[in-house]
């Protein structure tokens, strides 16, 4: 893993206790439909991508996709359940690992970035996931 990478997770601001709520052996977890979009100004060139989510918790995602994207690059994340949706959270891709015909993004929301309403209700929402895939 390259150091910058290791840098940035080691960057990354810590919650008092961040919670997993699905891994890919985890038959839920394939119910989540996941659209992300690189954040830049024109958007013109890039695009959403469809992406197949394989680990969520509260501070972040593990998604594979077929385009690639540098570390680095910040994303807008859709995230779309049955109960819940989730639209436009701001995360940074922390870690990119070449898969068989995709790649895999470790992810970290950035929460932080949004207005304070907005912030509480995706917190909330990801609490709320946590709490009804645990049980």
């Amino acid at each position: 893993m390259p150091n910058d990478v290791i840098d940035k997770m080691a960057e990354s601001p810590k919650s008092s206790s961040p919670t997993q709520i699905g891994s890919s052996d985890d038959p839920l977890i394939h119910d989540f439909k996941i659209v992300f979009r690189r954040r830049d100004w024109l958007c013109l060139f890039n695009g959403d991508q469809d992406g197949q989510l394989s680990w969520l918790s509260t501070e972040g995602l593990v998604v594979t996709a077929d385009r690639r994207l540098p570390v680095g690059c910040q994303v807008w994340i859709s995230l779309r359940s049955a109960y819940h949706i989730l639209h436009r959270i701001p995360a940074d891709i922390v870690r990119a690992e070449p898969c068989k015909n995709s790649f895999r993004y470790s992810m970290r929301f950035l929460l932080d970035e949004l207005p304070e309403e907005g912030r509480r209700g995706a917190r909330m929402v990801l609490q709320q996931l946590t709490h009804s895939l645990q049980h």
